[in-house]
């Protein structure tokens, strides 16, 4: 059975010019959470309800085909969940 996530609502983001880097504001705790740009491209995503395959199949959508060829998919995966845990974790992002 697939876990899907969503992000809550109670935030603030703020991009740099770089666009690289995404700081994200809990309104709720005033907790600060800086997201690189494979965190910040998830995030994205997370306006709609998501699982770990569907961010992996986008994260790699974005990369051109010699980086694809090069990834470990069940390595992005796991790094995937572990993004999701730790943003349910800071009160980002909820179960869907």
């Amino acid at each position: 059975m697939k876990t899907f996530y969503i992000k809550k609502k109670n935030y603030e983001t703020i991009r740099f010019d770089d666009e690289e880097n995404v700081t994200i504001i809990n309104l709720d705790d005033s907790m600060v959470t800086n997201l690189n740009r494979a965190g910040g491209n998830c995030w994205r995503l997370l306006d709609q309800k998501q699982d770990v395959d569907t961010l992996a199949m986008a994260l790699l959508a974005d990369q051109n085909s010699s980086e694809r060829d090069s990834i470990d998919i069940d390595q992005l995966k796991r790094d995937i969940q572990d993004f999701l845990d730790q943003m349910v974790d800071c009160g980002l992002v909820d179960y869907a």
